[in-house]
């Protein structure tokens, strides 16, 4: 599946939401050098998921804090467990 993910690096702790448009937003510790924060994002992504890092890979914008991310997952699967991490509406 395709994921849509807000990076947002050089956060105090390492954090996420799904938003209402079945995005994600994440904040990650790492800061935008040598690519640590999508190393970083990768890693937390995976963990959160529950899949082995090789499952889940930067498509498009590894340059910037916009990307695509292709997890090997069923959708269903995926959006089952960003559900715990969805933001309330206002």
């Amino acid at each position: 599946m395709r994921l849509t993910v807000h990076a947002k690096p050089g956060a105090r702790k390492n954090e996420v939401e799904y938003l209402e448009d079945g995005s994600v937003r994440v904040w990650l510790r790492s800061g935008p050098v040598d690519g640590k924060a999508n190393k970083e994002l990768i890693e937390y992504l995976s963990q959160i998921l529950g899949t082995p890092k090789r499952n889940v890979r930067i498509h498009t914008g590894s340059a910037g804090r916009y990307k695509l991310m292709d997890i090997d997952l069923e959708e269903k699967e995926v959006k089952e467990i960003l559900e715990a991490y969805r933001v309330p509406k206002p």
